[in-house]
């Protein structure tokens, strides 16, 4: 299942899936304000695999804190209690030591569970790490979507890890498949079920690493949809659900008067009931991703419809100064081939004195004699001369 969403990276698939070509600049209608949004599969992304390519590198960008909570998540879920149940069973002086004790190859495999998410953590590091030093030299959707690729194989890889080392335990001899039960930390609250408790602690929080995560739609469908699969196989493969047996003493059950293969019955009905909280569990994961997954598309489709209605806006306002500018440059070469060169500069420098009302000439009272010039209400309306010649001429045959 890790390797569907990988898969539809590859040439021959994309073609097939990339349905549609978007441009976001085409299908904003900016005189009445809408916008037209991509079309989108119901869980395969956008139909224009560009935008898809685009949309997760803007994602696993934005969810890189997530990204690196998760894997802290799930390397605490399977180092720190295998490792302390290696300590404690490796103990001479420990209660678990007189129970089962680990040899070197079961430790060391028990402690390699953890290898897929270590790689993991390193290979995402390294993709942002490339993206970082790239900068703008970069498109960012060649690489850094592939965080989501890296994250869910190491997931699944450490899923089923956790399956198979009761196979391997089983296959080298050395353990029972009733020792088995024992080989778990939780065996002194749970005794030989204590495996169970184990499951499922491990599998919920595995369910809880996805939405940590912030793993898109089908990426989450694919973990959850390996991790169910994988959780019913371990009960009903790897331990078998008829190796669940009653932990309340037999003794105890025939004074009440319970049979222990009644009991036994009631064990297992309790194991499907916490089977079934799983099921519930793994679909509400689902939805949520889903949930989250459709709300950050459509933050990322409105952030750049955002940032297009505002560049235009920019490049708008830019347009519309430089048409004032070349209109002001217009009527100033007008107004000096009409007017005289001090009255064209007087008009040119202040505008308002083309503008003045006839009043202005008025009343005596209002105006100020300043040198050669009668000012009335703060504006020039006219120079004085003292000595003036007029010249009346007229064209002969005009």
């Amino acid at each position: 299942m890790a390797f569907v969403s990988l898969g539809m990276n590859l040439t021959c698939i994309r073609r097939c899936l990339h349905r549609e070509e978007y441009v976001f600049e085409d299908s904003i209608d900016f005189d009445g304000g809408t916008w037209t949004k991509p079309k989108r599969y119901l869980t395969g992304g956008f139909k224009d695999r560009n935008l898809e390519g685009r949309y997760l590198c803007q994602l696993a960008l934005d969810n890189m804190k997530r990204l690196f909570l998760a894997y802290a998540l799930g390397l605490l879920l399977v180092l720190v209690p295998n490792t302390v149940w290696v300590i404690m069973s490796s103990s001479k002086d420990g209660v678990y030591s007189a129970l089962y004790t680990l040899d070197s190859s079961e430790t060391a495999f028990i402690i390699l569970a953890a290898l897929p998410l270590v790689l993991g953590l390193i290979g995402i590091m390294v993709i942002y790490r490339l993206h970082r030093r790239g900068g703008a030299r970069r498109t960012c959707h060649d690489f850094v979507g592939y965080v989501y690729h890296v994250t869910e194989i190491a997931l699944s890889l450490t899923i089923i890890c956790v399956v198979i080392i009761p196979v391997f335990l089983r296959s080298t001899g050395s353990i029972t498949q009733d020792t088995l039960g024992k080989a778990h930390m939780f065996y002194g609250l749970f005794g030989n079920n204590a495996w169970i408790v184990t499951a499922i602690l491990y599998f919920q929080v595995f369910f809880l690493f996805v939405l940590v995560a912030g793993l898109p739609s089908y990426y989450a469908y694919e973990t959850c949809i390996l991790l169910y699969v994988l959780l019913w196989v371990y009960f009903g493969g790897v331990m078998g659900f008829d190796n669940i047996k009653s932990t309340v003493d037999i003794d105890q059950l025939y004074k009440n008067g319970i049979m222990p293969e009644d009991a036994d019955a009631n064990a297992r009905g309790a194991t499907f009931g916490i089977l079934a909280f799983a099921s519930i569990v793994a679909l509400v994961t689902c939805v949520l991703s889903q949930i989250e997954d459709s709300k950050s598309r459509e933050h990322y489709c409105n952030k750049r419809v955002i940032e297009i209605q505002q560049r235009k806006a920019i490049e708008g306002a830019e347009q519309r100064e430089e048409l004032l500018r070349r209109e002001k440059q217009r009527q100033g070469e007008l107004i000096a081939q009409i007017f005289p060169k001090a009255v064209a500069n007087q008009l040119l420098k202040d505008p308002s004195f083309a503008r003045s009302k006839s009043n202005s000439f008025g009343d005596a009272e209002d105006s100020m004699n300043h040198g050669d010039r009668v000012t009335t209400l703060c504006r020039t309306v006219a120079f004085r001369h003292e000595n003036v010649t007029i010249l009346f001429t007229d064209i002969v045959g005009f």
